[in-house]
């Protein structure tokens, strides 16, 4: 794994796109792969993906579960002090939450400095 991060900062690649379900067979398993190697650390930026559930995705950008999200990546990509998430992202639609819960949700952890963008499309 080291030696594709060398590769990929060799080849000018320094943002790395994650998600908490990736691989859906085994989930976490990228973010786990990242961190163990303090791909952060190193330079890298480091996009990813609020947990959805696999069974639907109804309830998952509910404020509480974006916030459980986004620490337990925050945790596993082991970032350095001061080192946070790039981009976060809505890994589906949510029809279930409100968008103004999903908003909030977005906004407490963004003003919690947990990451500095949300991007929506």
């Amino acid at each position: 794994m080291q030696e594709l991060l060398q590769a990929l900062k060799e080849a000018g690649v320094e943002r790395l796109d994650t998600a908490a379900l990736y691989p859906p067979t085994d989930i976490g398993a990228s973010e786990r792969l990242l961190g163990q190697i303090a791909a952060a650390r190193q330079g890298f930026t480091i996009d990813t993906k609020v947990l959805i559930g696999l069974s639907g995705f109804q309830g998952t950008l509910e404020p509480e579960k974006i916030a459980r999200s986004i620490a337990g990546s925050q945790k596993v990509l082991n970032f350095g002090e001061g080192q946070r998430v790039n981009v976060l992202y809505p890994h589906a639609p949510d029809m279930a939450t409100p968008l103004k819960d999903q908003a909030y949700g977005f906004d407490v952890q963004y003003r919690e400095g947990m990451f500095d963008k949300v991007c929506t499309a």
